[in-house]
């Protein structure tokens, strides 16, 4: 199983429930294996980072019947998925400001939640776990530029664009495991291509320790240099003390 890498280096071994969809990598089959493993599923998703619907982590699940919430700034979902009945589609950009309001169309019970908006998606999440809402398994995309220790992430800062996608985006692998697990949810590494990050909440899934999965240690970014370095670079970290922002 070979995927395109976004950052120039080789992939790693795949998981052996690792498994193509419609999701970008091979997310499809960490999705189906926690997803598999709830206890009472009501098949319902949650996905903020929606993008047209035609490839994005729900889509094997909405198209099983699955329904839920995807929002994105697309104008509408691509046509050609055919029937989205069950799926609210709400075309809008993703705050902290506008999470709650957004909320109000979710369903508390959510089997599956996944966030990718490749800019301050750890306010997001923290956001929504402060708020209460306790997703039964979770994909999150991450940086994994910031190498397996680094507690760091871009923050919010309403109306000023501090980010890009070529590489100054996101949350750190640590600062994620940090914020679910003091949650009460329990890690379930990321993907191949090491672009997302699992976990599940033992409440409600049965427990997936016995399987292989991807450790921090693993990763291929072993340092955070060259990342502190495009940080110190980026013009937001020009004006502020580079220490205070990078442990935002």
């Amino acid at each position: 199983m070979q995927f395109p890498n976004h950052y120039g280096v080789k992939n790693l071994e795949p998981l052996p429930y690792e498994a193509v969809g419609f999701a970008q990598h091979a997310e499809t089959g960490i999705i189906k294996t926690m997803t598999d493993a709830i206890k009472n599923p009501n098949n319902i998703f949650f996905e903020i980072g929606f993008s047209s619907g035609m490839m994005n982590m729900s889509r094997d699940l909405f198209t099983k019947g699955w329904s839920g919430v995807g929002v994105d700034m697309f104008e509408r979902p691509d046509e050609r998925l055919g029937d989205l009945s069950k799926v609210n589609y709400i075309k809008s950009k993703v705050t902290p400001d506008n999470l709650i309001d957004i909320l109000q169309e979710v369903d508390i019970e959510v089997d599956f939640f996944s966030l990718d908006i490749d800019s301050y998606d750890f306010a997001i999440a923290e956001k929504l776990l402060k708020s209460g809402y306790q997703p039964k398994t979770v994909c999150l995309e991450f940086n994994p530029k910031f190498g397996p220790t680094a507690l760091a992430s871009f923050p919010y800062r309403e109306g000023k664009k501090i980010f890009n996608k070529k590489g100054l985006y996101g949350s750190s692998l640590a600062k994620y495991i940090n914020l679910w697990t003091n949650y009460g949810y329990k890690y379930f590494g990321f993907d191949m291509t090491m672009t997302n990050v699992f976990f599940y909440h033992p409440s409600t899934v049965n427990d997936l320790s016995h399987l292989p999965f991807h450790k921090p240690t693993d990763l291929v970014f072993q340092n955070d240099e060259i990342m502190q370095t495009m940080i110190k670079m980026h013009r937001i970290w020009q004006i502020e003390d580079i220490w205070t922002a990078y442990n935002y």
